[in-house]
């Protein structure tokens, strides 16, 4: 009925008709029409066939097989089932003209939650959802906005995001599915800004949420971010605990992509510790796909560099840097390179500059102190006291404000 409903309302105005227009028509009251349009009268079969003569309509029946596939592509980005992809893809394919059916809300609204969830190209589902923003009920307008506040988050503006995430979770939501999904987001954002405490409490929230929803992925996911929090906040043994257990309960019911995030986490877990042959013997679990993984090149990288294994290192560095998508990867392996080969190079200090202003972007806090370090000593290498300073002092800078953020 509300399908219907919004998308006479919807032919309308696309025509830009007036009520008044229509319902003389139709022969029918201003009134009359209003309440169709809201979805609080129901419509009889002679109105339905005037209707459908008068904006030229073949039916005004919903489309079945359509519906079920926006339920199933729905539920396949919930539940990071790789099925999502052939979903869509053959949504896109389909040459039927979505904007005239009936159901032009979920699909722009499903096609938009997935391209955020896969950091695609948004803008076309984006503008239609922002067009047809009247048409929206309370949970889709819950959805939409949701998932605008994690594309902000993929463009890097996470005050703007928060902003948006405050408002939803200042809602009374009932949906566990919605409530699990903000409080995920919400935790991610936190962690980028710095507020660890309130980070682990949606942490929390949202583990107990996915656990009730069967939803493994989203669930080790957030076991994953739980000891990335602990790690941040330097409780290391805590994050570590998290980190076995993991990888031990997940083996083989996660993508290999996701398990070795969980391996490439506890690994640097490790290295933050100075424990390089403890983060090498996780990084031996990891699956036959772990290249699909940027991060992992450089924590064996580093690990074989730290081990004084330095071929070994080399190897790594040579044989995968051109094939690495990730640039700020790209330039921690050439960082690593330069450590080994050429220490006193000016290179080196122009990409430990690069990788700050990155860090600095993105807000993760002990990436940005590791190289704030790989400053210090090359700064200690040159003599060069007053660049030391200025250093130390950034880096006391960051210490303050997480200090000040754990309190809140």
């Amino acid at each position: 009925m509300l399908k219907t409903a919004r998308y006479l309302r919807k032919i309308r105005l696309d025509r830009q008709w007036k009520q008044e227009y229509v319902a003389a028509k139709l022969n029918i009251s201003r009134t009359l029409l209003s309440e169709i349009e809201l979805g609080h009268t129901p419509i009889n079969e002679e109105l339905k066939q005037s209707l459908i003569s008068l904006y030229q309509l073949q039916s005004l029946e919903s489309e079945e097989l359509l519906e079920l596939k926006l339920t199933d592509l729905f539920l396949a980005v919930y539940n990071c089932d790789e099925e999502a992809i052939s979903l869509y893809n053959e949504l896109t394919g389909n040459k039927l003209n979505y904007t005239n059916s009936s159901l032009f809300i979920e699909y722009w609204l499903v096609m938009f939650i997935y391209t955020v969830t896969y950091k695609l190209d948004c803008s076309i589902y984006y503008q239609n959802l922002k067009h047809y923003n009247r048409f929206l009920i309370d949970k889709e307008q819950q959805y939409f906005s949701l998932f605008k506040a994690i594309q902000l988050r993929n463009e890097f503006r996470d005050r703007k995001a928060m902003d948006i995430i405050q408002q939803l979770l200042n809602l009374d939501v009932k949906d566990l599915h919605f409530e699990s999904l903000l409080n995920y987001h919400a935790a991610y954002l936190y962690y980028g800004l710095g507020d660890y405490t309130n980070s682990l409490c949606c942490v929390f929230k949202a583990s107990q949420g996915f656990k009730d929803t069967i939803c493994p992925v989203r669930y080790f996911r957030t076991e994953s971010q739980a000891a990335n929090i602990y790690m941040a906040t330097h409780l290391y043994s805590q994050a570590d605990t998290i980190n076995r257990k993991l990888i031990k309960d997940a083996k083989g019911k996660l993508p290999d992509y996701d398990y070795d995030c969980i391996i490439s986490n506890a690994a640097l877990n490790m290295i933050y510790t100075l424990n390089y042959t403890a983060a090498l013997r996780y990084l031996q679990k990891k699956t036959a796909h772990w290249t699909a993984v940027p991060q992992m090149f450089f924590n064996i990288a580093w690990i074989f560099y730290k081990l004084n294994c330095k071929e070994d290192a080399l190897e790594i560095i040579e044989k995968y840097r051109d094939d690495i998508y990730d640039q700020y990867i790209q330039d921690m392996l050439q960082i690593i390179y330069f450590l080994i080969e050429d220490p006193d190079n000016k290179e080196l200090l122009a990409l430990l500059k690069k990788c700050e202003k990155y860090l600095n972007k993105t807000g993760d806090v002990d990436a940005i102190i590791f190289i704030y370090n790989l400053m210090l000593e090359f700064y200690e290498r040159k003599n060069n006291t007053m660049q030391q300073i200025k250093v130390m002092k950034k880096i006391l800078e960051i210490e303050k404000l997480s200090y000040k953020n754990s309190l809140l």
